[in-house]
């Protein structure tokens, strides 16, 4: 034994007369330090017995061994396998709808207007009422300086000014009002809206009496509307505009007798025109629009019915049939004040058990941050970077949450 280690083993005997007591003798008592079993240190005194301290050590050995070799790395892989697990099951799959976001013409709106923002110098550039359904969007061309006019606010106007009319389309008498105040005026009217436009036009003056399926106060609707009454007054045709908003509508449409015309001497077409056409808001309900088309046909067989609801809103409705059966939940992106986008959400309600209508990141409900697969649609006002941000904002909090 080292000097050292006497010493200190002849302090311990010193302190700790104890194991005279206990009949160990002091040659049999060896002082043992450290076990590599045990992660802090502590002191150990048995008997000198050679064959016990090897029969120690090498126990010692065996264990340090199997914990080093098998042991930990057994449980290790275990852990590890687990959280693996545990990883795997809560990722999310984000899901997007075949169709969605930005249609044609609201595309070509948004164009419009930047390029007038781009053009635009010394005057001041306007759209002529919301120019999309899109808190979002209007916000990021708001930002750049596009300011929205009132139509009972054009006195503001000056020559140097840019007007556009926006996708949803305006009465004829509003677009010759711009044209008087002398400033530049971009129609940026969808194409499929201004087809609706002129057929209601066209049909009114020659003395049909049009119908068009759509929502009161819409936008489009009050357009369509003006250009047929329009034409209504100037022919003098004996025709009528008529507006159904849902089925409902179309049952009672002949119970009041004074918004129909006398079409002929036959006192049997007193009540039912001879002549009619069904128009339709480009992005009306399909399901409603064929069931008013149904109940309209069998009270005027002669009808002639145009299904002008544009077949973005329908690809739309059809790929988010779709979507919900492949996902636990659908989320909607897009303005409240969205026609077609709340018609989404509808049919979301209808085939999902969990749906939601967001216009931003922030507002997407808790639920969906626990679902296995989540799917996203749009409306056609919804740009691509608000798509966008909302699939960020699932994946990131997912990360994070896993």
């Amino acid at each position: 034994m080292c000097p050292g280690r006497a010493g200190k083993l002849e302090s311990l005997r010193g302190r700790n007369p104890r194991f005279e007591s206990r009949g160990i003798p002091s040659s049999q008592i060896r002082v043992k330090g450290q076990s590599p079993l045990v992660p802090f240190k502590v002191q150990t005194l048995m008997p000198a017995d050679a064959h016990s301290l090897t029969e120690v050590h090498a126990s010692s050995c065996y264990y340090s061994k199997l914990l080093r070799n098998l042991i930990v790395p057994f449980f290790t892989m275990r852990i590890v396998a687990h959280y693996k697990f545990v990883y795997h099951a809560f990722t999310m799959e984000i899901i997007r709808a075949n169709v969605l976001g930005f249609c044609t013409g609201v595309q070509k709106a948004v164009d419009a207007a930047e390029k007038a923002l781009d053009d635009a110098h010394d005057g001041r550039v306007f759209t002529l009422g919301p120019l999309i359904h899109n808190p979002v969007a209007l916000k990021s061309l708001a930002d750049r300086g596009l300011a929205v006019l009132s139509s009972d606010s054009l006195s503001v106007l000056t020559p140097r000014d840019t007007v556009l009319i926006r996708a949803h389309g305006v009465p004829p008498e509003v677009e010759r009002a711009l044209e008087n105040k002398g400033c530049a005026v971009v129609n940026a009217t969808c194409p499929r809206v201004t087809v609706s436009q002129q057929r209601a036009a066209d049909y009114a003056s020659r003395g049909y009496t049009v119908i068009l399926a759509g929502d009161k106060n819409h936008g489009e609707v009050t357009g369509i509307a003006g250009y047929a009454e329009e034409a209504l007054a100037a022919s003098r045709s004996g025709g009528t505009f008529i507006l159904v908003q849902n089925r409902i509508d179309a049952e009672k449409i002949f119970d009041k007798k004074d918004e129909w015309q006398k079409n002929d001497k036959n006192d049997s077409h007193d009540v039912v025109p001879l002549h009619a056409v069904l128009l339709s808001q480009t992005t009306f309900s399909p399901e409603e629009f064929a069931a008013i088309a149904e109940i309209l046909k069998k009270k005027i067989p002669s009808i002639e019915i145009f299904n002008t609801i544009c077949p973005a809103t329908r690809q739309r409705q059809e790929a988010l049939a779709k979507l919900c059966t492949q996902v636990d939940g659908v989320i909607v992106i897009g303005g409240r004040n969205s026609a077609n986008t709340n018609r989404l959400f509808v049919t979301a309600k209808k085939l999902c058990a969990h749906a939601a209508l967001i216009e931003t990141p922030d507002e997407i409900p808790e639920e969906f941050y626990h679902l296995k697969k989540v799917g996203l649609t749009a409306g056609a006002s919804t740009p691509e970077s608000s798509i966008h941000a909302v699939e960020d904002k699932l994946r990131k909090q997912n990360t994070a949450g896993s």
